[in-house]
């Protein structure tokens, strides 16, 4: 679930969470970086907003 200002989402986390959705419900900029290794993925969400380029 994925729970906004005025509204909410609910669904699969890898279906939910995405850079566009972050964007909608709290307004902010963000980046979805994966890191893969021998044993696993990992994602993560970096928050691009407001960073000096």
């Amino acid at each position: 679930m994925l729970i906004g200002k005025d509204e909410y989402i609910i669904g699969k986390t890898s279906e939910i969470i995405n850079e566009e959705n972050l964007k909608k419900y709290f307004e902010i900029d963000t980046k979805i970086i994966e890191i893969e290794d021998k044993k696993q993925k990992i994602k993560s969400v970096v928050i691009t907003d407001n960073l000096e380029e």
